[in-house]
């Protein structure tokens, strides 16, 4: 009877460690920073940079077009011209997966000569 014990038991712990649920699948995004710097010749450009733990790619919403499509990016940074002064919520997004993800905003002051037709 020991024998038998002693055998099944090392068994028994394998198969518990084994079950060991230590990896509980992705984390969610955490630590948002939304950096925006515009560019100070009227040009329009501005430009994004987003870090977040856990994030493995970002989407960004400039805010010029509420219907337009994020720009997507893996390396958390991305360019943008906006074509008329004004002021915007650009806002972008952090993802782990598809439904983790977290978000933040920015206001964004743009003044620009491009629609005027006067940037050269």
């Amino acid at each position: 009877m020991k024998l038998k014990l002693l055998t099944i038991l090392p068994l028994f712990c394998t198969l518990l460690l084994a079950c060991d649920d230590d990896d509980d699948g992705p984390q969610a995004p955490a630590n948002l920073n939304f950096n925006v710097q515009v560019s100070n010749d009227r040009s329009g450009k501005v430009s994004f940079t987003a870090t977040a733990d856990n994030a493995t790619n970002f989407a960004f919403f400039p805010g010029e077009d509420p219907n337009a499509l994020g720009i997507e990016s893996t390396t958390g940074q991305i360019e943008y011209t906006y074509t008329k002064s004004g002021t915007y919520t650009a806002r972008v997004f952090a993802f782990a997966t598809e439904d983790l993800f977290i978000s933040e905003s920015a206001e964004v002051i743009v003044e620009t000569d491009i629609a005027s037709g006067t940037y050269l």
